[in-house]
């Protein structure tokens, strides 16, 4: 009887233990906290203006407004994201959508706004470039990018990106070129060109990389970008 009960107990115990690491884990959504005072940009009529004395003084003010609010989301504990105040005055939070409400008692938020993830949609942008005029000019998209090459000078390429899956390409006679360590049947062309910069300045000049790798990635995300509407263009990249 006695270890029937115990392990009654324990079996509770479990639960509220459960049940509380789940409360802790309840999935956050963001908020703004719009505040009393009107943004900066409401005082200034020109991005020249945002520097006048009167401006300042504003977004000092804010500031201090803001200071206030953040003290008391700390007592909260609450997650604050960011903060701006030149569009919006406003304090972005990150909080359980049932503790939201409790926010607009906070002494200064004027509302709170919830947040929606989003995430952007293209699905408009090939329209707007008009490429389906293009493709149809050539026979149909299955055309698009037979036999161009594309050449990007940026912070380098990253070969093995999904992007740049090669199976079934055969690069052109010739190809690949420059070093055939960053290339592949797609990547037909990766050079350095970093041992050619005269810049003594160290921010620029070291810890230095002479190989084409992208450590930035932005010279890969953009080799993508550029060919887009041209599968299946051949590509060269080049770190500056």
């Amino acid at each position: 009887m006695y270890q029937g009960v115990a392990m009654n107990r324990i079996s509770v115990l479990l639960l509220l233990a459960s049940a509380a690491l789940a409360q802790t884990r309840r999935p956050l959504a963001e908020f703004a906290l719009v505040l009393e005072d009107p943004p900066v940009a409401q005082k200034a009529q020109s991005r020249v203006a945002l520097q006048s004395s009167a401006a300042q003084a504003h977004l000092q003010k804010i500031r201090g407004a803001q200071s206030r609010v953040l003290a008391e989301l700390a007592r909260r504990k609450v997650r604050v994201a960011s903060t701006s105040q030149i569009l919006v005055n406003a304090i972005f939070v990150r909080v359980a959508p049932d503790g939201a409400a409790a926010l607009k008692n906070v002494p200064g938020v004027k509302w709170v706004q919830y947040l929606p993830p989003l995430k952007p949609l293209l699905n408009a942008a090939v329209n707007l470039v008009g490429m389906p005029a293009a493709w149809n000019s050539i026979g149909g998209s299955a055309n698009a990018g037979a036999g161009v090459k594309i050449g990007i000078i940026d912070t380098g390429i990253d070969q093995n990106h999904p992007g740049f899956k090669d199976a079934g390409f055969t690069p052109p006679a010739g190809f690949p070129a420059g070093d055939a360590g960053y290339t592949n049947n797609k990547v037909i062309v990766a050079r350095s060109y970093i041992s050619s910069l005269v810049d003594s300045d160290p921010t620029y000049s070291t810890p230095d990389d002479l190989s084409p790798r992208d450590r930035q990635g932005h010279g890969t995300a953009i080799a993508m970008i550029a060919a887009e509407c041209r599968t299946p263009a051949r590509w060269a990249a080049s770190p500056a």
